[in-house]
């Protein structure tokens, strides 16, 4: 039989969500954490570039094969990435004009919701 971590720690969920949360906030162990985030960037060769890059390449596709709903919701996720911020780690990006390629990618969007519309 096996048993739930709940049953193993005598805790409960909340008791346990709460004891995580206060583990989160100690510096030793947001270092670990983010030790051990590169140390995976690193080994994969998967960081915030790559899934903004592999986004990109995914919307220009689905606008040259005519699929407005691919394009959309992969702008979406494109908006979801730059704006939540999803990665904590920054890394410089080459010196591209992103101005212009977001302002270019904003009116793709718009195009694309008046064609769903």
């Amino acid at each position: 039989m096996r048993r739930s971590t709940f049953d193993l720690t005598g805790l409960t969920r909340k008791q346990i969500q709460a004891k995580a949360a206060s583990l989160h906030h100690r510096e030793s162990i947001r270092s670990r954490i983010a030790e051990l985030m590169q140390q995976r960037s690193l080994r994969t060769g998967i960081d915030a570039d790559w899934v903004l890059s592999q986004a990109v390449q995914v919307f220009e596709e689905a606008q040259k094969g005519d699929d407005p709903k691919l394009a959309l919701e992969t702008l979406k996720v494109i908006g979801k990435h730059v704006d939540v911020q999803a990665f904590k780690e920054r890394v410089e990006v080459n010196t591209i004009d992103h101005a212009a390629i977001l302002e270019e990618r904003i009116a793709a969007a718009d195009k694309l919701r008046k064609q769903l519309n």
